[in-house]
């Protein structure tokens, strides 16, 4: 995150989207660990451990999500499948589209300092739900 934002402070907007989506798929990596890592909830993450390509990860996360127990979605903060599913959706879109045989053209700085703004709820809500469990 902090090398995002240095990346983004120095206008290397395609830089800075990169760094950013891969913060947001280590802090997934680590939701899918962690889980995984409870005797409770193993099974429900066993299916999005199992994928290799990281949308198929989530589509088998989201899926589970609802199955999760209600105290543990709660502890996680409110509209929770929002920040998890719409804001990684969106980081890794912008991610993959700065990668360099798509870079067509950079992203403006506003669009970027927003990826900035969306990944702290992201990743805040990723951290209380790891820790509800």
């Amino acid at each position: 995150m902090q090398e995002a934002i240095v990346t983004c402070y120095t206008d290397c907007l395609l830089a800075s989207c990169v760094m950013l989506g891969v913060a947001a798929e280590v802090e997934f990596s680590r939701l899918i660990d962690a889980g995984l890592a409870r005797a409770a909830h193993a099974a429900l993450f066993q299916s999005a451990s199992r994928e290799t390509l990281l949308r198929h990860k989530i589509i088998k996360f989201q899926a589970a999500l609802p199955s999760l127990p209600r105290p543990s979605l709660l502890k996680a903060g409110e509209d929770l499948e929002m920040h998890i599913n719409g804001i990684q959706s969106v980081l890794r879109v912008a991610r993959n589209k700065a990668g360099p045989a798509l870079a067509k053209r950079t992203p403006i700085r506003e669009q970027v300092y927003f990826y900035l703004q969306m990944f702290v709820p992201f990743a805040g809500h990723l951290s209380r739900l790891r820790n509800a469990l």
